[in-house]
């Protein structure tokens, strides 16, 4: 079954599927099905020659779901974006459903012959108030998940860094790193901060504090 405007010189007509509005009850639905089949059923597809493709639900949701879902695009991207508004926008989850074996989380940029691009994650600004924060948290459990900042390796050359900042600002943002609490009377948690081993100099390890006109302390208890 094929439905199709009329193809002309100029701007071809459009396809409307809808659904009449109701003043007291629920609106009709639309459901676009394939059958089933003891083979990999049909697909269904939306394509936009040259323009977008749009979805959305100005008082309701939208939801994608199936044993596997994805979203690719050829040269402008992806992009998942809640919509602006003068009060208070909507908030982006990714979320995994529960079951015994749950499924993980990924964020992966494409490798690439030349510099390799960036994985960018930036909380949010204000204009009147403080910033965002940024939290990464490890999982809950009978023993608490890890968190592991790690740069990468290089085949030939030097390793990556890693720095950990605090902002700039009228007083600069303190950096606290801390061993965890115990809740049971023992141990807490350790602080170990090493240079990386190697075969020919080992890398330092320092502590400093900064310049100033009035030079800072360096404490270590």
């Amino acid at each position: 079954v094929q439905i199709l405007s009329v193809s002309t010189d100029d701007d071809s007509g459009s396809v409307l599927l809808a659904t009449g509005n109701s003043a007291s009850g629920a609106s009709g639905s639309i459901v676009l099905s394939t059958g089933d089949s003891s083979i990999p059923g049909g697909n269904i597809e939306m394509i936009s020659a040259a323009g977008s493709i749009t979805a959305s639900a100005p008082t309701g949701a939208v939801g994608v779901s199936g044993e596997s879902v994805v979203f690719s695009a050829s040269s402008d991207g992806v992009k998942v974006s809640t919509a602006d508004s003068e009060e208070t926008s909507g908030g982006v989850s990714i979320a995994t459903g529960s079951a015994d074996t749950v499924g993980g989380i990924s964020l992966t940029v494409g490798t690439s012959v030349e510099t390799g691009a960036d994985v960018s994650i930036t909380s949010g600004e204000s204009k009147l108030s403080s910033g965002g924060r940024f939290v990464v948290n490890g999982g809950n459990g009978i023993s608490g998940g890890d968190v592991d900042i790690r740069s990468g390796a290089g085949s030939s050359g030097v390793g990556g860094e890693v720095s950990v900042i605090g902002g700039e600002g009228v007083e600069g943002g303190m950096v606290q790193i801390s061993g965890g609490v115990s809740t049971a009377g023992k141990a807490s948690g350790d602080v170990v901060i090493g240079g990386g081993n190697s075969g020919d100099s080992s890398g330092a390890s320092a502590v400093f504090s900064g310049a100033s006109g009035h030079g800072g302390v360096a404490t270590i208890t």
